[in-house]
């Protein structure tokens, strides 16, 4: 996978910074792989790199195209533990998460 690959040369070259994790984020989330979307960000915060609200949202956007509400809601949860202010996007994305998971009564809240 290029993505994949690109990411490792970025890291493999100690230039990685949050713009470049947030991309690498989001571009998981267009092709719907929540889960390797998670794992970017996992791998940002092992390198030391702080996420910021759009690393999050990103996160979030790909677990909604997943239907991974239960992640959304999680990622969610860590932005107001890591005292970052939540964005109209991030809540926006939750939302769209438990509606593809049929959670209504979650995206109400």
């Amino acid at each position: 996978m290029l993505l994949g690959r690109v990411l490792r040369q970025c890291l493999a070259s100690h230039t990685a910074d949050v713009s470049k994790y947030s991309k690498a984020i989001s571009a998981h989330g267009r092709r719907s792989q929540w889960e390797a979307a998670l794992d970017c960000l996992a791998c940002m915060r092992t390198d030391g790199v702080l996420p910021n609200v759009i690393s999050f949202s990103a996160a979030i956007n790909a677990c909604g195209r997943g239907a991974q509400w239960s992640s959304a809601l999680h990622l969610l949860r860590e932005i107001a533990q890591s005292q970052l202010q939540l964005d109209v996007i991030a809540c926006n994305s939750v939302i769209s998460a438990c509606e593809r998971g049929s959670q209504w009564s979650l995206a109400l809240q």
